[in-house]
């Protein structure tokens, strides 16, 4: 099924004129991966390392383009801890409020902090300004791929729908990780 899909994905980048050798760095080999896996005590989704393996170890792809483990180990160094549970199976969004009352500014900046917003995962890509595309590697989520907007003023955990250029829009259902990176190819051909 794996292989299906990602030979479905090659296709529909050919589609877009995307060249492997320059638009994605080389694949990686299962023995990095193992090693990666070993440090970080993770088990990394099968549809993610299907990517790395067969397509690329980052390059094209949504937001700023960064989908490899290069960027994954960057993420770990600034204080994830990816074998932990990630506390989500549902959105979690903190809405922004110009006007918050103390006790919402304090609800709100305790959500930031919590130690728990840390765990289960690792960021794929960035979006900017603070908004991040992460992959659950620990717990009910595991495999999906989710957006962490805390430091914006939409704020929140809730799954990536990447088929538009808004980092706005929940998965429903939540996508594993080659769902979503085809679903935004499929926005991609759908506006050539």
């Amino acid at each position: 099924m794996l292989n299906n899909q990602v030979q479905c994905i090659k296709e529909k980048l050919q589609k877009l004129n995307i060249n492997f050798e320059t638009d994605f760095q080389p694949v990686l080999s299962f023995s990095a991966l193992k090693a990666f896996e070993q440090r970080y005590q993770i088990t990394l989704p099968s549809e993610y390392v299907a990517f790395l393996t067969q397509i690329g170890n980052g390059g094209f792809g949504p937001y700023l383009e960064d989908i490899g483990l290069r960027q994954l180990e960057d993420t770990v160094w600034e204080g994830l801890v990816p074998n932990a549970p990630f506390p989500y199976i549902k959105a979690n969004k903190i809405e922004y409020i110009p006007e918050q009352t103390e006790e919402e500014l304090k609800k709100s900046i305790a959500f930031y902090d919590s130690s728990q917003n840390r765990n289960g995962h690792l960021v794929i890509s960035e979006f900017g300004c603070g908004i991040f595309a992460i992959l659950i590697v620990k717990g009910d989520a595991y495999g999906q791929v989710w957006m962490d907007q805390r430091e914006s003023e939409w704020g929140g955990f809730y799954p990536s729908d990447p088929s538009n250029d808004s980092v706005l829009e929940v998965a429903n259902p939540p996508l594993h990780f080659l769902d979503w990176y085809e679903k935004w190819l499929d926005s991609k051909l759908a506006n050539l």
